[in-house]
């Protein structure tokens, strides 16, 4: 798919084929943590409560040996036992630090009734930062819980060996009380993938499922899920729900096995963050909102127009954030996080679809969401490629021809997709039946 905008001939707001995209999640999640301090650009220091237990009250007719409010002296102290109470300041920086220009000709946008520009500017928060956005920070939650509070062993569903849905969100309920979490309702969310609501949908568990009486047709019935015991029920999109992902250039993708210890490449405004282990989906997480700081520091998109921009007669559009999510070590507990519990692999963020036909030959391909700028060709290689890859010589000499290349006979074929930069950002491994 290549970056060229075609002369449209409706201008109105119906002409523009837009990608779904939701609006964000972890956006539930901002603002919430008090008495933060920045200290310079980068730094935030947040304070943790620290102060001593409860003594035995020493009455002044039995003087006793101790640190006493009254009374001096081995044997003379009464009343108050003394403690110490402050504050420890727990410092985070911020680590993502993301950009983008974008090149708009003036006679594109001329020609779309000067409204590429406009709606573009909309449309890049909504398509491109929000969905990486809510990516990272989930990612990042889930790293947090490392106290017990991260299940996987468990399968949801209602066969044999496994859990009901809302059995499940119970055991995690169960972990927040246990460990005494402020039972505030109003103050705890419940994100969980598309699956996971489909299976609390289903069940019949709790009364979420119950007959209705001929008097309450005449009510104003609702039949969403939106609340479980006063905690909001939130879905996430499965490809910005997941642990451990890898912001790369001009995409995100969920970590692999490879990326567990490796730095990865940033930029000088940004600060490394730590990939812990290939990445998971995730089904549910319980997240008490004090105990999480999403930071957006800077989150500007400008426009500079052609009498401004001297190096070509158009537009640019520049898409900055700086932002981190944060979860202090004593807030750790208010956190849970289930994944294994369905089966299947993570979803990529970005997604190839190959058509081939019955002589094996690719006919077309697409890459999900639409709005992923490639260079608008395919290429294949009889061996794997990594996500994030430059496109190595080899790959550039394996392009594909659309109703040309056969693609392969009883073996595995890899397909790619590769941005404007030459870098690797979908892929597709088929196996495809012998030739007849």
């Amino acid at each position: 798919m290549s970056n060229k905008i075609e002369l449209i001939t409706k201008y109105s707001e119906e002409a523009f084929d837009e990608v779904y995209r939701s609006e964000s999640r972890i956006a539930l999640l901002d603002g919430n943590m008090k008495g933060m301090t920045f200290v310079g650009a980068k730094t935030v220091k947040i304070p943790k409560w620290t102060g001593g237990g409860l003594f035995d009250y020493q009455r002044a007719n039995t003087p006793a040996s101790g640190d006493f409010s009254h009374g001096t002296g081995l044997g003379n102290g009464y009343g108050y036992q003394r403690s110490d109470m402050g504050y420890e300041w727990e410092t985070f920086e911020l680590a993502i630090d993301r950009g983008v220009q974008y090149n708009v000709d003036m006679f594109d946008d001329e020609e779309t009734a000067k409204t590429l520009v406009a709606r573009g500017t909309t449309q890049v928060n909504k398509q491109v930062v929000i969905p990486e956005m809510d990516a990272y920070g989930f990612a990042k939650i889930a790293s947090a819980a490392t106290l017990g509070n991260h299940e996987s062993s468990d399968a949801i569903g209602d066969g044999a060996g496994e859990i009901g849905p809302i059995a499940a969100i119970n055991k995690g309920l169960l972990w927040l009380e246990e460990n005494e979490v402020d039972a505030l309702d109003s103050n705890q969310i419940i994100f969980c993938s598309p699956k996971m609501l489909q299976a609390i949908r289903n069940t019949s568990a709790n009364g979420l499922v119950k007959p209705l009486l001929q008097g309450e047709f005449e009510k104003n019935i609702k039949f969403t899920i939106e609340e479980y015991e006063g905690r909001r029920i939130v879905s996430v999109p499965p490809k910005r729900f997941m642990t451990n992902v890898v912001l790369g250039a001009g995409f995100y993708r969920p970590a692999v096995a490879a990326d567990v210890g490796v730095v990865p490449t940033r930029g000088s405004g940004s600060h490394a963050y730590t990939i812990t282990g290939a990445s998971e989906a995730i089904d549910f997480m319980i997240v008490d909102k004090s105990a999480v700081a999403f930071i957006k520091k800077y989150n500007k998109i400008k426009v500079f127009g052609p009498d401004v921009v001297q190096d070509y007669d158009g537009y640019k559009i520049n898409a900055h954030v700086y932002y981190d999510l944060f979860v202090p070590d004593n807030k750790r507990v208010a956190l849970y996080v289930k994944t294994g519990g369905f089966a299947g692999t993570v979803a990529a963020s970005t997604q190839l679809i190959v058509a081939v036909d019955a002589a094996n030959k690719a006919t077309g391909f697409a890459v999900l969401p639409g709005s992923t700028l490639t260079d608008g060709k395919l290429y294949k290689s009889s061996s794997a490629v990594a996500l994030g890859a430059d496109k190595s010589a080899s790959l550039a000499s394996d392009l594909v021809t659309l109703n040309s290349t056969v693609l392969g006979d009883n073996t595995t074929v890899y397909c790619y997709a590769v941005n404007n930069k030459g870098i690797v950002v979908a892929v597709q491994s088929i196996v495809l039946p012998d030739i007849a």
